[in-house]
């Protein structure tokens, strides 16, 4: 996997930092894939089962077990390991081409770089089965921004930027998505997320997704960094937590096997959750 950036950022130490960073990035993922194909069917399948079958003793190692078959990349998020459907949740950044394949002639140059995506890897209990299963979690920040964010923090660590951002993104209100326009409106500015000494401008992103059986997926795109001082009043950054249950992590960003989201007849969109 060598996905080469197609921004040039004017500042040298910027575009070295997102280069070396982006190559390391390679190297971890190559490892969770392998970790992954070992779970899915090889040598390890067994390790999501004992994360559910096994005593609580043995469903922590297997969870361990997970962990470092999955590699240093791979970052445990959530484990519950007791009760009737024992899961265990990672994120895993992944370098990647765009995750959007039809745009505008107009807009390819914007939609259509390479980007770092936040996604999700989940094992042991999923609705209706026992098993694993990855895809995109919550965030999409193309090489342009994540060179701005760079260059403009004065050379803050871009993991450090969008993990703070991962964060707050999955604490914000639920209620964002229906009464905040401008995080759905993709010619409208966005909304700020909160992402270290500056704020993500970020729009919010529902699709068929093909990688999940043509079932719709959300995740949140990036446009671009700005710093604390360039924002105006009228610009706030982001970071307020909802209430338990009603955050967007607790439905329109679970990890996708925990979570549905369908269209209505009436044109409007719904999320049905699994809670196990």
């Amino acid at each position: 996997m060598t996905l080469v950036s197609r921004v040039e950022y004017e500042n040298a130490e910027a575009r070295g930092r997102v280069r070396q960073w982006k190559k390391r990035l390679e190297r971890e993922y190559l490892v969770f894939n392998r970790g992954f194909l070992r779970l899915q069917g090889g040598d390890l399948r067994e390790l999501p089962i004992d994360l559910v079958r096994c005593g609580r003793v043995g469903r922590r190692r297997a969870c361990e077990k997970i962990s470092a078959a999955l590699g240093p990349g791979a970052r445990l998020e959530l484990s519950t390991l007791d009760g009737p459907h024992p899961h265990a949740v990672w994120s895993i950044y992944k370098p990647r081409d765009s995750v959007v394949y039809d745009a505008p002639p107009d807009e390819h140059g914007s939609l259509f770089q390479n980007c770092i995506t936040v996604n999700y890897f989940v094992a042991g209990a999923l609705p209706g089965m026992i098993g694993i299963a990855e895809g995109l979690w919550t965030l999409e920040v193309p090489d342009h921004a994540l060179g701005r964010a760079v260059e403009r923090s004065r050379f803050l660590h871009p993991e450090a930027i969008i993990r703070e951002a991962h964060v707050n993104l999955l604490a914000l209100p639920a209620s964002i998505v229906a009464n905040r326009p401008n995080f759905i409106d993709h010619d409208s500015p966005g909304l700020y997320i909160k992402a270290g000494p500056g704020c993500f401008t970020s729009h919010f992103y529902l699709a068929l997704d093909i990688s999940i059986g043509d079932q719709y997926g959300a995740h949140v795109r990036v446009k671009t960094w700005l710093s604390d001082d360039q924002l105006g009043d009228d610009q706030i950054a982001l970071n307020e937590k909802g209430a338990p249950s009603e955050r967007l992590g607790d439905g329109w960003l679970l990890p996708r096997p925990f979570a549905r989201i369908y269209r209505t007849e009436q044109n409007q969109f719904n999320v049905v959750v699994w809670r196990p």
